[in-house]
């Protein structure tokens, strides 16, 4: 049963992570390296990194008296005037858990082609925190924290200048312990967008706020046996020209059992209850096959996903919110095949077919920003192998590729055919480096005459040394989208390139 249970751990691993964060985030060794924590806050332990935990991990756990503290930093000056900073301060005692960290980047306006783009001027502010409180009695209390200032010249836009973007969120959690095999959670998130692009004589402004609960109860027999009632609520605001509300509200119950030591099974089922939208019941399988050498899983959902649009928003540069927005529906039929080749070779390939409605398409309007048009009777599929392989010691390598075979119709912004990510990792006490590539294939978008827009194929290429001359301190090399073209991302607005950054490291 123990090898089963492991082997269940091993294909839900790369699961996990892939949904998390991209590859090129776990291993560039930048300012990413605790992304994992403030997006996934169920560990107990923020020293360490985070690893997929069965269930049985998530409960009460014994207290192990682990004391300690973390404090690093890493600053970097390069080309353009481009600053790169990340400062981090972490500490564990047997009562707390907590993180502060602070992310500085700038870089003025940059060359493309060998001429000076004006007013391409890019940075961002990032200023996280988080803390776990009294984990080792019957209640844990977290309380983390997010603030995202960020600016961005707008090249040759005949409207506006700048971009001006806010973001505040808290994300309260509440964990009370009834035993050591159930527990009441109450999770609470604020988020306050603003958006702000302005000229010397005028302004267009976006404020979005929403305030979201989900309330879980949880009951633990085993790894794998767990039943869950869950209470989601989101009420949100939206102010572009007058102020637009919406209340969302959804209910759900799953189960996960054994059918044998080899069947594992996990069952859902969601409606909404709220007056806004059409009434939707979303339920959920998946079956897990558990083999010596590979596991299975073979699953179907019915997402109902409110914040899709505003995740879109609020991740990319140049787009403004469109007072219509509805949550996307999406079936998902999905298979996962896992292969445990070696304790230094692992592959897994995950595949779906997908039929969405409210799908967001990016469209340029006519003052040359962007914005997200919802379209029905969407249809893809998507095919993602992932090899990880322990080369060598210290050597490691990831491949990574994702093709969509099929999408219906076939020009959509965001559903690349073909995306590829390479990652080599050389990490050692003394020397961490590595080389990231990235191939990007062609994409599309509609542009303000509504006509599409082609993005040429971008190669992104990476890399970074840190040489450590004591414990404690070091120095660091890093360059930054090393090609020979043009790289454009969204149309009008191309990216820098050739960035060549030095800097150092310390940890005290």
């Amino acid at each position: 049963m123990k090898n089963n249970i492991l082997l269940l751990m091993l294909i839900l691993i790369p699961a996990v992570l892939s949904s998390v964060t991209p590859l090129a985030a776990l291993t560039a060794g930048t300012n990413s390296g605790n992304d994992l924590y403030f997006q996934e806050v169920e560990t107990l332990n923020l020293i360490t990194n985070y690893r997929f935990k069965a269930d049985t991990q998530i409960i009460k756990q014994d207290d192990t008296g682990s004391e300690g503290k973390i404090s690093r930093a890493e600053i970097s000056y390069g080309k353009n005037e481009n600053l790169d900073a990340q400062i981090m301060i972490a500490g564990e005692t047997s009562q707390i858990d907590y993180i502060i960290e602070y992310n500085r980047f700038k870089i003025n306006s940059y060359q493309v082609g060998g001429n000076t783009i004006y007013n391409s001027l890019y940075g961002y502010d990032n200023l996280r925190s988080g803390v776990n409180l009294l984990k080792a009695n019957d209640y844990m209390l977290n309380l983390a924290f997010d603030y995202q200032y960020g600016f961005a010249g707008l090249h040759g836009n005949t409207n506006f200048n700048n971009q001006i973007k806010r973001n505040l969120i808290f994300s309260p959690e509440f964990k009370y312990f009834f035993s050591e095999k159930s527990y009441f959670n109450f999770k609470f998130d604020f988020s306050d967008l603003y958006i702000n692009y302005e000229n010397a004589e005028n302004s267009l402004k976006n404020k979005y706020s929403f305030l979201q609960t989900k309330i879980t109860y949880k009951r633990v027999w085993s790894s794998i046996n767990s039943f869950q009632i869950e209470f989601h609520t989101i009420s949100d605001s939206l102010n572009i020209d007058k102020t637009y509300n919406n209340n969302v509200a959804t209910a759900g119950i799953f189960d996960r059992f054994a059918m044998s030591k080899k069947l594992m099974i996990d069952l859902g089922l969601k409606i909404n209850v709220n007056k806004n939208y059409p009434f939707v019941i979303s339920p959920s399988v998946d079956l897990f096959f558990i083999f010596k050498h590979f596991n299975i899983q073979i699953g179907y959902d019915r997402l109902y996903d409110y914040l899709n649009s505003f995740e879109i928003i609020n991740k990319n540069k140049f787009y403004k919110f469109y007072k219509k927005s509805e949550p996307l529906l999406n079936h998902n039929f999905r298979m996962i095949l896992y292969i445990y080749f070696t304790k230094n070779v692992t592959f897994n390939i995950s595949s779906s077919y997908n039929q969405a409605s409210n799908y967001p398409e990016s469209f340029q309007d006519k003052d040359e920003l962007f914005q997200l048009q919802l379209k029905d009777n969407i249809k893809y599929a998507r095919i993602n192998p992932e090899l990880m392989i322990d080369l060598a010691g210290d050597l490691k390598l990831n491949l990574n590729y994702i093709y969509i075979p099929y999408k219906d119709p076939g020009k959509l912004s965001d559903l690349i055919v073909n995306t590829a990510e390479t990652a080599l990792i050389y990490d050692s006490k003394k020397i961490k480096s590595g080389l990231i590539l990235k191939y990007q294939d062609i994409n599309y978008f509609i542009d303000n005459k509504n006509n599409y827009t082609i993005i040429k194929p971008n190669i992104f290429m990476n890399i970074y040394l840190k040489i450590y001359l004591t414990e404690t301190f070091g120095l660091m090399i890093k360059a930054e989208n090393l090609t020979d073209k043009e790289i454009i991302k969204t149309p009008g607005y191309p990216e820098f390139e050739k960035i060549f950054n030095i800097g150092i490291i310390a940890e005290f």
